[in-house]
This record gives structure tokens, C-alpha cells and sequence, in this order.
């Protein structure tokens, strides 16, 4: 049975940005969207509320005081529960490392399940908030409340950074889950660092529903920077119709200048595949470098508006990007353009970009080893293209993995799809290992027109 339950609250960059002829080519009406609010506080008092009428409440922490502010507790649709609230930096010190001691408890006030979770953003400077999350899979069907208290924290020091955050929407998908997106603009002149960002999610009385972290974050900008964020909550398994406003909260300092990567992207090839209807956002980084690079890129996606609608990241199947070389890679895992039908006629251009925060050099090297046999079987009606062959490593050493990446090229040379996979038998030398890649086709595009190429690299563990 899915309910809720009661609570009670206890005292570099390189940004490529384009508009092609493919998805983004038109320009649809933008869907309104609620507007950030902060929501309202009441009085903080620490009285068990019952499951039915009350599920959250709310409150100001006392001055001095770094207190949980708002709490709520509920069960999603897959009925694992969830809690979540607000803590409030009520001291005038800053602090991190911020512990809740979270509990759930039967109708006798009997405790059932009690673990200690963390603030969504490490840093908290006076006066400041942020949500807390906790994702409970045991079984409890005698939940009846929930209680979340502060019980650690550490005293630091900030330097907090003045940034933009603007093109912001949230959003419900068809399964009933709840996004936030939107970008962070670094107007200043110094460079930031992004520690967290996260959001929250409340109905009309102004009673905290959801909230997360974001899962998507550019954590780095330079001056005159941006990146994308996307916040992803699991809905309530009933009353996400009654989710009307949404917050987001910001842990971001100065810091110092990283330095700049030789990193250069490609044009970027758009399309819808038949199979699953998901976005496919393919293209090529090079490294110009001379060093070796362990590469992570984000990509947003705008509206007419110029909101920020989802976002993704992603790293190569590689974890060593060496001099000279390009390597394919795909965005294809999306949050609302995946789970909401008909969403994607909303974009209209995106970018991609790396992250400085999350992309650094690396000694690692790899084997570039060799296929045979390589055929490409009979696309399916759905558009499901299977390619299969042997790995050999001819190395000269014994290998314990091997990655190998496909690539479809147009008669132009432009990338247009890609996927890849690992071999993690032991390979001796000269042994061989079956692989079998499949990848989604552009259904736009005609199949025996494509050509196909492979790269192989091979790792000892």
C-alpha cells in the first residue's frame, strides 16, 4: 500500500553550442513552469503528528541554533520510502560536514529504522539552508512518523562566491518523478568552485515535498562561465499534482584558476532512435594535448526560452584519452526528454562541454590491440543495429580487459552513432575474445550508406 507518513521535526572550458537542422531545427511555445519560492516557516515543536492529516511541517531555526526546519516522509511509487527536509545554519558561524539522525517510528512511538544522513550541500554559512535526503529501502509497514534531528557538525570557514542561476524550470515526467534544471552563471572575476547544488519541491501551503541533490553539475567556472545542473527527485506515489512551487540551494566559493585542456569537440550529429524513443546526442572529443586526459563532458539542452530543460554527463568508455587521439561518445541517458512523452519538441539548441572539476591527467595507458571477423549483422525492424567479432591481443603481453568502441561515420565523416562495451576475460597473448556491440540507429538516415570503424584498448586490472 502506498501512503505517507507523518513527520516530526526535532531541535576551461570549452562550450560548444549549436542549433542543427535535426531535433533542435524549430522553435515550439515553451510550457509554463512554477517559479522558485522560498517556502514559509512556522513555529518548531517537537510534537508527533498523525499519518493521515499531516505529512510535513516547517520552521524558522532559533538564532544560535543549527536546527532541522522542515521534514517529510513518504513512500514513491516503487514504495521504498523517503525523507526529506530542510536544516537551517541558525549560528553565526559557518560549518560543514552537517549529520541528521533520521527515524522512523510505529503508532506507539516505537523506532523502527534509524540512520544518519547528511546535508545535500557540505557547507552551510550562517543563515543559510539546505535540504537533507534519505532513500530507505527496508520494508516498514508500520511507519507512522518520522523525526530527523541535527546530531553532528564541523566549523569552517568560507569564501562564498556570487553567481547567476538563472533558466530554470521543473518538471514532472510521465512516471511521475519531479526534475529542476537550469545553469549557473559565473558574472565575477574570479574564478568558482560549485560544491553542491540541490532543490526542494513544496505544495500550496508551502510544506516541503521532495528534494534531492543534483545529480548533473558543472562544478567548475571560470569567469564569465556557465554550466548546467539537473536536480532529479523520485514523486510521491500519490499528490505530485499538488507540488506547485520549488527552491534550489547553492554551495559555491572562490577558488583558484585550473588550468586549461586542449581539448577540441566536434560537430555534434542529433537524433531520436525507434527503439526506446531516447535522445542520441553523438559527437568526438580530440585531445591536442601531450598529456593524457580522464575526460568528463556535460551537455544541456535549451527551449526557446533559453531554459535549461535537461542535462547529462558523461565519461569515455576510456579513462585515458591519449595525445592525438579521438574517441566517440554518445549523451543518451536524459531525464525528462527520456521519461516525458513528447518533451523533446520543446528543444530548440544544446551545448557540451567538459568539466575541469571532474577532468584531470592521468598515467594510466592502455594497448591498442586489433578485431577480426568484424560484420555487421541485419539492422531489426526497430532500428537495432548488432556488430560482432574477435579482439586479439597482439600486445606482446597478457591483458586482463579490453574495451572496444564502434563508431558510424555518414558519407561525410561525421560521427553518427557509437556505443561500446568490455571484454573482461583474461587475454594472453596472441588469444582472442568474441565481442558483440549493439547500437540504436538514426532512423532518418539510410543504414547501408553508413560506414563503421573500431577501436580496441586493452588494460591490465
Amino acid at each position: 500500500m502506498n501512503r505517507k507518513f507523518a513527520s516530526i521535526f526535532v531541535l576551461a572550458l570549452l562550450v560548444l553550442s549549436c542549433s542543427p537542422c535535426g531535433l533542435f531545427g524549430h522553435v515550439p511555445e515553451a510550457t509554463a513552469v512554477p517559479t522558485p519560492t522560498t517556502p514559509p516557516a512556522a513555529n518548531v515543536t517537537p510534537t508527533p503528528a498523525d499519518i493521515e492529516p499531516t505529512t510535513t511541517a516547517e520552521a524558522t531555526a532559533p538564532s544560535g541554533d543549527l536546527q532541522v526546519v522542515a521534514v517529510n516522509g513518504y513512500q514513491g511509487r516503487n514504495e521504498d520510502w523517503r525523507v526529506v527536509g530542510l536544516v537551517t545554519n541558525g549560528t553565526d558561524r559557518a560549518v560543514d560536514s552537517v549529520e541528521i539522525e533520521v527515524e522512523i517510528l510505529d503508532a506507539s512511538g516505537t523506532s523502527l529504522y534509524s540512520e544518519v544522513a547528511n546535508t545535500s550541500l557540505y557547507n552551510l554559512a550562517p543563515g543559510e539552508t539546505s535540504p537533507f535526503s534519505w532513500w530507505v529501502t527496508e520494508d516498514l509497514p508500520d511507519a507512522d512518523s518520522v523525526t530527523a534531528m541535527v546530531v553532528g557538525q564541523s566549523t569552517t570557514t568560507l569564501e562564498r562566491a556570487q553567481v547567476e542561476i538563472r533558466g530554470t524550470v521543473m518538471i514532472v515526467d510521465d512516471d511521475g518523478d519531479l526534475y529542476v534544471t537550469g545553469e549557473i552563471v559565473n558574472d565575477g572575476d574570479q574564478p568558482v568552485e560549485i560544491n553542491g547544488l540541490a532543490a526542494a519541491t513544496f505544495d500550496g501551503d508551502g510544506e516541503i515535498v521532495t528534494a534531492n541533490d543534483a545529480g548533473v553539475l558543472l562544478r567548475y567556472l571560470k569567469p564569465g562561465a556557465s554550466g548546467p545542473f539537473r536536480v532529479t527527485m523520485d514523486g510521491p506515489a500519490s499528490g505530485v499534482e499538488e507540488i506547485v512551487e520549488y527552491d534550489i540551494y547553492l554551495d559555491a566559493e572562490i577558488t583558484s584558476p585550473e588550468d586549461e585542456m586542449a581539448l577540441l569537440l566536434s560537430e555534434h550529429h542529433d537524433y531520436v532512435d525507434s527503439r526506446f524513443e531516447d535522445l542520441h546526442l553523438v559527437g568526438e572529443v580530440m585531445n591536442d594535448d601531450d598529456e593524457s586526459w580522464n575526460v568528463t563532458l556535460l551537455a544541456a539542452i535549451y527551449d526557446a526560452d533559453d531554459n535549461v530543460i535537461d542535462a547529462s554527463s558523461l565519461s569515455l568508455p576510456v579513462s585515458a584519452l591519449a595525445p592525438g587521439e579521438t574517441i566517440p561518445y554518445d549523451f543518451d541517458s536524459w531525464g525528462p526528454l527520456n521519461y516525458k512523452a513528447g518533451f523533446i519538441e520543446q528543444a530548440v539548441r544544446y551545448t557540451v562541454q567538459w568539466d575541469p572539476y571532474w577532468t584531470w591527467t592521468t598515467d594510466t595507458v592502455y594497448e591498442e590491440l586489433s578485431t577480426v571477423n568484424d560484420e555487421r549483422l541485419p539492422v531489426s525492424a526497430n532500428g537495432l543495429g548488432t556488430f560482432t567479432g574477435q579482439v586479439v591481443n597482439d600486445s606482446g603481453e597478457t591483458l586482463d580487459y579490453a574495451i572496444i568502441i564502434l563508431g558510424l561515420r555518414d558519407s561525410t565523416g561525421q560521427i553518427v552513432g557509437t556505443d561500446s562495451m568490455t571484454v573482461w576475460d583474461d587475454l594472453a597473448v596472441c588469444a582472442s575474445a568474441e565481442y558483440a556491440i549493439y547500437v540504436d540507429f538514426d532512423p532518418d538516415l539510410d543504414v547501408d550508406s553508413l560506414s563503421y570503424f573500431t577501436l580496441v584498448r586493452g588494460k591490465r586490472r
